[in-house]
């Protein structure tokens, strides 16, 4: 069971690229279940700071679950830097 769960977790480009091409499509929609879940097959780990920092900053990182570009590299992790980054915070509830 343990290996068709990190099978299961696992989405290749052409995945990744089929959920793009839908976004926009569907999801309007999703219910909060399928939004969550959407999400969850992208990014695998958000870090907040405890507190903002001093710029008001709240996001630490972002890991998926597939490499993106990011300023000309492939990275998995996006570290925000210091300035004149736009955040989002989403509250998710079960």
């Amino acid at each position: 069971m343990q290996i068709k769960g990190i099978k299961e977790q696992q989405i290749s480009q052409k995945r990744v690229y089929e959920f793009l091409e839908l976004f926009d499509i569907m999801y309007d929609e999703f219910t909060e279940a399928e939004k969550k879940e959407f999400f969850n097959s992208f990014i695998k780990r958000i870090d907040i700071h405890p507190q903002p920092l001093e710029n008001g900053q709240i996001l630490k990182s972002i890991q998926f679950r597939f490499p993106v570009y990011y300023q000309g590299s492939e990275v998995d992790t996006f570290f925000p830097n210091k300035e004149n980054t736009v955040e989002c915070v989403v509250l998710m509830e079960r």
